[in-house]
């Protein structure tokens, strides 16, 4: 058994850290509003900071990297996946910021259409596996679907 599937079992086959982070980050994909922060992410789910934060680390991720995750997956699910259109739904003034955010998150160099799960792919700022695949049950779940017309997924097992 190869780490990556041990890492994915967990108890009873199931990862509940990476399922609790996921359920955070799904919060904000299908918000009304874009938390700027860590902190309004918080106040967007009903949890502390404390608690996000617990939630993040025990899931392996970085809160803040989890909180622009979780901000530009919302994005281009409202967007179609537009990276043009990325302004319009972020609470962000200056476009620099914007290109700011992409660069982290290593999809800068990206033409056309971004589909959340080429996103979820090809981004950098979280790389846990197990952690992204339960976000993807999680859309998968909720039926969020890419811009293609399939169901987002990210293939972390081969």
């Amino acid at each position: 058994m190869s780490t990556l599937e041990h890492s994915m079992i967990g108890v009873g086959g199931r990862s509940y850290a990476g399922e609790r982070w996921a359920q955070a980050v799904l919060k904000v994909i299908v918000a009304d509003v874009d938390p700027r922060t860590f902190a309004g992410w918080a106040r967007l789910i009903g949890a502390s900071t404390a608690t996000l934060g617990t939630w993040c680390r025990a899931a392996r991720v970085s809160p803040r990297r989890s909180t622009e995750l979780a901000r530009l997956s919302r994005a281009l699910h409202l967007t179609g996946g537009m990276l043009t259109d990325l302004q319009e739904v972020l609470d962000i003034i200056d476009p620099r910021t914007v290109k700011r955010l992409l660069t982290r998150a290593g999809v800068d160099g990206i033409d056309g259409p971004l589909p959340l799960q080429e996103f979820l792919r090809e981004q950098r700022l979280v790389q846990n596996p197990t952690a992204l695949h339960a976000l993807t049950l999680a859309l998968a779940a909720r039926g969020i679907q890419s811009t293609d017309g399939g169901p987002a997924s990210v293939d972390l097992i081969a």
